[in-house]
């Protein structure tokens, strides 16, 4: 296959087919050139005075205080616990 073939000649199109083959390359070329808008993070945790001083006593980065926080907020699954009892022991 050629390039000659991937798109028909512009210049053998009708002047409608021109027209509509400009005004479909000209919104391309407009969403291709919008600015990407990154999002920030609103899911920041800000820390108080105290944990922060806590977490540089402690040498820890703020990313590790705030899992170290993150994991000691989470519920803890119930531990079941060994039972030794003589009623069930074979």
């Amino acid at each position: 296959m050629r390039l000659e073939d991937l798109c028909p000649n512009f210049l053998n199109l009708l002047e409608s087919n021109q027209l509509a083959f400009v005004s479909s390359y000209r919104k391309k070329r407009a969403a291709d050139l919008v600015p990407v808008v990154k999002e920030r993070d609103t899911s920041k945790i800000d820390i108080s005075v105290s944990e922060d001083e806590l977490r540089k006593l402690l040498g820890l980065t703020k990313r590790e205080y705030l899992q170290l926080k993150l994991l000691a907020a989470t519920p803890k699954e119930e531990e079941e616990e060994d039972v030794n009892d003589e009623a069930f022991e074979a």
